[in-house]
C-alpha cells in the first residue's frame, strides 16, 4: 500500500509454508466451499483475485482481480474491482464508470503491484444486505472526467441504483491531498470508514495519517482519530472499522492524549462513539493499565460491544500470555478481555500479526489466520468455545496454501469469503493464481438457488441494472465452478500462456533533478530507464520514497526518537508507458502528472502487464531526486 508501513505477506505471495495438503476435517466440518472468483460460463480467471468481502445471505461477494477475463472487454490491464452474484452466476466490474469507460489505474489497495501486500489492507467491503460496495482506486477517470490527482481515493459502489461516486474528497468537493485507503461499510451500509493520509478532507488539519467516517446519505466527512475537545492528537491513527449505524468506530493509534493515563508509548486500540466524541482505549491489561506491547488491527461487532484486535502484549489476560502476535476480544459492555487465538484444546498459539482478525456481526465467531493452531485459516466460535479450520473443500480436506484476506457476512457469520492460492478446494482448479473462495458453515446453497459453479438457478433479488463494467454471464455446472469456458478467454485446464519477461533493465543515472516540463533529458535532469520486453506490454511504474525511521513495536515510525533504526516507503504515486518487444528507453522527468517529486530517494518498482493480463516479475531500482541546480528552478 502506499503508506509508510510495507509488509511483506509471503503466505499470500505463494512462497512455501509447510502445510498438510489434504489434511484430515476437523471435528464438525460440515459445509460447502464454492469458488466465486469466475468469468463467463463459470470460467476460472488467469490472474490473482483477492480481497473478498460478502453479503449477509452470502449471495453478493466482492474481490479485486488483475484478470482479463472476468468480464467482456475488459482491456485496461489494470486490477478492477468486481460484484459476484452467487445466485445467477454473474460477474459484474464495479470500478467502472456509467457509460462503461474502465478504470485508467488499478484499483486496490495493492504496494507496487504486488498482490503480495493486499492481506494488509480491506481491497473491498460490502453492505450485509450487499447493496453498498468500498473499494480502493487510483484510477483518475471514475469520479470526474479530467481528474488529475495522483493519490488513491475511496469508492462507493451502490449496486440499487448502479452508481459509483467518491467519498475521499476535500472539503471542497475537489481531490483529497494524499492517499485514502482501507474502507470498512458499516453493516447497514449507512456508513464508511477510511484511513487517509490527505490533511484537506476535513477543515482541520489532521495528523500524517488519520481515520474518517462517511456518512453515506449526506457525504459529511468526521475525523475520527482527534482528542477529546477536538484537540489534535499526537500521532496518527489507522485501521478503522465501524459498528452498524457508524455509531461505535474501532481504530489504532500511537497518540498518547486519546485517553487519560496512556503512558506506555505504544501502539493502541480505540473506540470511538461517534454522537458523544467519547474515547474508550480497549487494548488494557488485565487490571485496565496500559498494554505491555503494541496492539492493531481492530474488528467490530455491529453492535460494538465486541472488538478483535493484534496484540503483542503479554499482560491483557491472566494469567499472561508468552511473546508473540495473538489475537484477543475485548467485551467493552462486560469490561473483559479473553484471548481468541486458541487451539481446539485451548491451548495458546501465535497467529500472523500482519493480518487483522475478523469478527462476526454477533461477535461469535473469529477468523485470523493460525497455520501453528490449525494449519491455516483458524475459525474461533467463541460462544461454543471451539476452534477449527476454516480453509476446506466441501469433504473437509484442509487447503494445501495459506488464505490471505478473508471477511464474515453478516450477522452470524455463517458465510467466510477469503483468496487462497491453494489449487485443492474445488474440482477444476487448475490456474495456479490466488482465488477468491466461499464457505458456507451451514452447507446451504445461496439463497434463491445454485448460480456461480452450482447447478441451478433464478430466485432471489430481481436482477439489479447492467453494470458499467460489463457482466459475463451466468455460471455454468461443476463444483465450485471450475467447469466452462470464457467467449474470447482461456479454458479451465489449458497449458499456462509463456511468460512475460522484462530483462536488461538499467537507469542511465541514478542521481537526477526534476525535469523541466517540455524539457529532454540532459546532463543533470532527468534520467532514462532502458529495459527488454519479451513482448508487447503496459508497464506499471511506481515511486515510493524511502524515509529513515525508528522501531516503535512493530511500525517504523519517521521521527520517532527511539528504537532500532529502520527505513520505510511512502507511496508517492505512479504512472504507466508502453512497451513494445525488444529494447525500450523511457524518459524519466522526475514528475508524476503535474506535480514533482521532491528531493529524496525513491524506490522505483516496475511491473508489466499484456493484453491477456499476463504479468512479468516485479523489478525494483532506487534512484535519488536532487536539487536543481541555483538559478535554474524546475519549471
Amino acid at each position: 500500500m502506499r503508506e509508510p508501513r510495507v509488509v511483506v505477506a509471503l503466505l499470500a505471495a505463494g512462497v512455501a509454508v509447510c502445510v498438510a495438503a489434504g489434511a484430515p476435517a476437523a471435528a464438525g466440518a460440515a459445509g460447502t466451499t464454492e469458488r466465486v472468483s469466475l468469468g463467463a460460463g463459470g470460467a476460472q480467471l488467469f490472474d490473482d483475485s483477492w480481497g473478498p468481502s460478502v453479503s449477509a445471505d452470502g449471495r453478493w461477494v466482492a474481490f479485486v482481480s488483475t484478470a482479463a477475463n472476468a468480464v467482456p472487454g475488459d482491456t485496461n490491464v489494470r486490477s478492477d474491482a468486481f460484484l459476484r452474484d452467487r445466485v445467477t452466476g454473474e460477474t459484474r466490474r464495479i470500478s467502472a464508470r456509467a457509460d462503461g469507460t474502465q478504470g485508467n489505474e488499478d484499483s486496490d489497495s495493492v504496494p507496487f503491484g504486488s498482490v503480495a501486500f493486499a492481506p494488509v489492507f480491506a481491497e473491498t467491503s460490502i453492505s450485509d444486505d450487499g447493496r453498498y460496495v468500498a473499494f480502493t482506486s487510483f484510477a483518475t477517470n471514475l469520479a470526474t472526467a479530467g481528474a488529475t490527482n495522483v493519490w488513491s481515493d475511496v469508492f462507493l459502489y451502490d449496486r440499487v441504483a448502479n452508481t459509483l461516486r467518491r467519498l475521499s474528497t476535500s472539503v471542497g468537493g475537489d481531490d483529497g491531498r494524499g492517499d485514502s485507503f482501507d474502507a470498512h461499510v458499516a453493516p447497514d451500509g449507512t456508513h464508511v470508514v477510511f484511513a487517509s493520509v490527505a490533511a484537506d478532507l476535513v477543515t482541520t488539519n489532521n495528523v500524517p495519517r488519520d481515520v474518517f467516517l462517511a456518512d453515506v446519505a449526506t457525504g459529511a466527512l468526521t475525523r475520527v482519530g482527534e482528542a477529546p475537545g477536538g484537540r489534535r492528537a499526537t500521532a496518527g491513527s489507522d485501521t478503522g472499522d465501524v459498528s452498524a449505524g457508524g455509531r461505535f468506530v474501532a481504530f489504532s493509534s500511537h497518540a498518547s492524549n486519546l485517553v487519560g493515563g496512556d503512558g506506555n508509548g505504544r501502539e493502541d486500540v480505540f473506540v470511538r462513539e461517534t454522537a458523544t466524541g467519547g474515547i474508550e482505549r480497549v487494548s488494557v491489561s488485565a487490571s485496565s493499565s496500559d498494554a505491555n506491547g503494541g496492539s492493531e488491527r481492530p474488528s467490530i461487532s455491529a453492535d460494538g460491544c465486541l472488538v478483535a484486535f493484534v496484540s503483542d502484549a503479554t499482560n491483557l489476560v491472566s494469567p499472561p500470555t508468552a511473546a508473540g502476535d495473538r489475537v484477543f476480544v475485548r467485551n467493552r459492555c462486560a469490561g473483559t478481555t479473553e484471548l481468541a487465538s486458541v487451539s481446539a484444546a485451548g491451548a495458546p498459539g501465535d497467529t500472523e500479526g500482519y493480518l487483522p482478525p475478523a469478527i462476526s456481526g454477533d461477535g461469535c465467531a473469529v477468523a485470523f489466520v493460525g497455520p501453528a493452531l490449525v494449519g491455516g485459516l483458524a475459525l474461533r466460535d467463541r460462544c461454543a468455545g471451539a476452534t477449527t479450520r476454516a480453509d476446506l473443500a466441501t469433504g473437509g480436506a484442509g487447503g494445501n496454501a495459506v488464505p490471505g484476506r478473508y471477511a464474515f457476512s453478516g450477522g452470524t457469520g455463517r458465510h467466510l469469503a477469503f483468496d487462497s492460492r491453494a489449487s485443492n478446494l474445488v474440482v477444476g482448479d487448475t490456474n495456479g493464481d490466488v482465488d477468491v473462495f466461499v464457505r458456507d458453515r451451514e452447507g446451504s446453497p445461496p439463497p434463491g438457488g445454485g448460480g456461480g459453479g452450482r447447478e441451478g438457478g433464478g430466485g432471489g433479488d430481481p436482477a439489479p441494472a447492467p453494470s458499467p463494467g460489463g457482466g459475463s454471464g451466468a455460471g455454468g455446472a461443476g463444483t465450485g465452478g471450475g467447469a466452462g469456458s470464457a467467449p474470447g478467454g482461456s479454458r479451465p485446464g489449458a497449458a499456462r500462456p509463456l511468460a512475460l519477461r522484462l530483462s536488461g533493465v538499467g537507469l542511465s543515472r541514478t542521481r537526477f533533478a526534476v525535469l523541466p516540463r517540455g524539457s529532454r533529458v540532459t546532463r543533470g535532469r532527468g534520467a532514462r530507464l532502458m529495459l527488454t520486453a519479451s513482448e508487447p506490454a503496459t508497464l506499471s511504474l511506481r515511486y515510493a520514497r524511502v524515509v529513515a525511521g525508528r522501531r516503535v513495536g512493530r511500525r517504523c515510525v519517521a521521527g520517532a526518537g527511539r528504537g532500532r533504526r529502520c527505513t520505510s516507503m511512502r507511496a508517492a504515486g505512479g504512472a504507466s508507458a508502453v512497451l513494445r518487444a525488444g529494447r525500450n528507453t523511457i524518459a524519466l522527468t522526475g514528475r508524476i502528472g503535474r506535480a514533482r517529486l521532491a528531493p529524496a530517494t525513491y524506490r522505483l518498482t516496475l511491473v508489466a502487464r499484456t493484453r491477456d493480463g499476463r504479468t512479468s516479475e516485479t523489478v525494483a531500482r532506487t534512484l535519488t531526486i536532487t536539487r536543481a541546480a541555483a538559478g535554474r528552478p524546475p519549471r
